[in-house]
This record gives C-alpha cells, structure tokens and sequence, in this order.
C-alpha cells in the first residue's frame, strides 16, 4: 500500500503535485543531492539518539516494513503501559513512524524529536490573529498530522503532543556533546555510534525540553494548511492527499512563487524528468520550446513574485518599470535599476518609452 507519511504530508504542505514526483527515480531531485540538507540531517539523527537516553526501558520498533512494524506496533499496545521508539500507526492510507510514543493506560503520548532549538522561558510560537509563526509552522503541522492519525487509529484514547527540543534557556553543562553521537555511514544506511558517557546524561544535562503543543495543534485545525492550492482543513487535505498518492494521480498544478524552490527541477535535456517542467507546461498551456525563454522566476531579489503571478505574469519580458517601481540610486544601481538591467538587457538611458 501506498501510505500518506508525515515527510510525504509535509511535501504536499509545500506543494501538493510533489507526491506525484516524490521517490521516483527518474525525476530530478535535487534535495537528495544537498549536502547542506544532509548535514542538517546529521543533527537530527544526533538528537534522536539523545532522545532515547531520556526515555529508559523503551522499546525500538526496528522493522523496516510497513507490515512488519504495525504488526510489532500493535502487540506491543496490548501492554497497559509501553514506550515505543519509532512506532508504526496508520488510519486507512495515512501512516506515521512516530519518535516516541508513549502508552500510559488508556492515554496515549506522541513526542517528535526536532533538532529546531526553542526557549521554553518565551516560546514565541504564535504570532499575530492567532497563527503559527513561520518558523515553527512546519513542525506544528507535522505533529498536528501525526496526532490526527494516532487519534483517528485510537478514537477511545486521549491523545496529546509534545516536541522534544533543545532548550536555549538551558546552559551547557556537557561540552562537546554532539561528540558523544558519531555519525556512521559506512554501511547502507546511517548508523549512530554512542559513547557509554551518553547513557548517563540526565534531562537537564541534554539540553532536550519537552513541550505541550496542543494548543497549537488546534489552531492548525481552526484555520486549516495554507498550500499552493488553496487553503485545506487537515483532515480534508490528508483525505485528499492519501487517495492521490494512494493512486498515483497527479494533483493539479498550482504554480507561484514557490517554484523557484523547487527541488523537482532539472534543466532542459537532463537525463531525468523535470516535475517543474511538467507543472509550468500544464499550468500555462507551454510547450517544451516555451520553457527556453526566462521567467518572473528568474527576477533577482524580487519580493513581488507572487503578486505578478497572480495578475497572470508570467515571462520576465512581461515585467514592466511601474511592477519594479524603478528608481535611480543614491550610489550607484539601485536594486530596481538591476532588475530592469535583467528584464530589459540595455542600460536604462538607451530605451525610449
């Protein structure tokens, strides 16, 4: 079965046609490829082996398949009180590998692992009229999926969330502790190898904070996901988004400014397909030729990208000097004056009205 996961559910947040193009080979990926994203990745992996220091007697799901680790997720759940380390729980196409999950009789705790620093003292997670701010919005909406499904698989059990991450408020009082947690990637897959000196590390010492964000998760519900298509209530937009992939159908393509972001993107006679290429043709009726001219993609250090979109902007030869709002600068080019110089290709004194 083609299941809906929470990287998958956090893709489609981005854009919803990335499930058609996510983990097929002979689209170009270029996010696999980033070194900076791995080592990002790295830390993550780093705080999750922390993690399970802080959570004595859990228990790792290790299978890989999906069969195998609900069916080890589900016997262990028949105990009155578990931890469980990577736990398998899924609602018709919708499945999560939570970080730990945490059976208290008939309650039921999520806890996410991020390596997203916070200070516990001023969380600063909700901003004006009530939304997320941008910052933590990914990883509320992250957890707030994972708890809609262990809720939908437990309807009987209360369900709560807590990220677990490092406190700025905390100090230090290990040095050096990333060193503790080596990275290994010597066989086919990632391996941390741990210092006997983690095993002893207590809360306080790891600098790990866990926080109630289910307050959080309910404006996540009150006021839906905000995505290229439109904005989708949670439950409505997991629905939607598990048949798609469920299916291999492609969503419709909803360009805008967040293309130039695309990871999906391969330039024009690369081996492997373009997902961008595919969604600009289908949005505006191109051809392969039309994709040879620049794009409002392309403008340097332009903000209004979006706003042109919407007015139907779509090649840089269309951006005129009010959308820029030209203007000279006090020494040398202006900002605009460099945008115009892109759009136009002829210094400014040289073009007649």
């Amino acid at each position: 079965m083609r299941y809906l996961t929470k990287s998958r559910f956090k893709l489609a947040v981005e854009c919803p046609r990335k499930l058609h193009y996510s983990g097929k080979k002979d689209y170009r990926n270029t996010k696999q490829e980033d070194s900076f994203l791995q080592s990002l990745a790295d830390g993550g992996f780093q705080v999750g082996e922390l993690a399970k220091r802080l959570y004595p007697g859990g228990i790792e799901i290790t299978a890989k398949g999906n069969a195998e680790a609900l069916a080890a997720t589900a016997e262990l759940l028949q105990r009155e009180n578990v931890t469980l380390f990577e736990p398998a729980i899924a609602h018709g196409n919708l499945l999560i590998r939570a970080d730990v999950l945490i059976k208290t009789g008939s309650s039921l705790k999520i806890v996410e692992v991020k390596s997203k620093s916070f200070d516990s003292s001023d969380p600063q997670i909700e901003g004006k009229g009530g939304l997320l701010k941008a910052e933590f919005k990914p990883y509320i909406e992250d957890i707030a999926f994972q708890a809609y499904v262990v809720r939908s698989a437990f309807p009987d059990s209360r369900v709560t969330a807590f990220p677990l991450l490092p406190d700025k408020s905390r100090l230090a009082s290990v040095e050096q502790m990333n060193q503790l947690f080596k990275i290994d990637r010597s066989g086919d897959r990632v391996r941390i190898v741990c210092d006997p000196k983690a095993d002893r590390l207590t809360t306080e010492e790891s600098l790990l904070c866990e926080f109630n964000v289910d307050p959080y998760i309910a404006l996540v519900h009150e006021h839906g996901l905000n995505t290229p298509s439109g904005v989708l209530g949670l439950a409505e937009a997991s629905r939607q988004w598990a048949e798609a992939y469920a299916n291999d159908e492609p969503l419709p393509a909803s360009i805008g400014a967040q293309c130039a972001k695309c990871e999906f993107k391969a330039p024009l006679g690369d081996a492997l397909k373009s997902g961008h290429a595919e969604c600009w043709k289908e949005a505006n009726g191109w051809s392969d030729a039309d994709l040879t001219e620049p794009t409002i993609l392309d403008l340097w250090n332009f903000r209004g990208k979006q706003k042109l979109m919407d007015q139907g902007v779509r090649r840089l030869a269309e951006v005129t000097q009010e959308d820029i709002k030209l203007a000279p600068g006090s020494n040398g080019l202006s900002n605009s004056e460099r945008q115009w110089l892109q759009v136009d290709g002829l210094p400014i004194e040289h073009k007649s009205e």
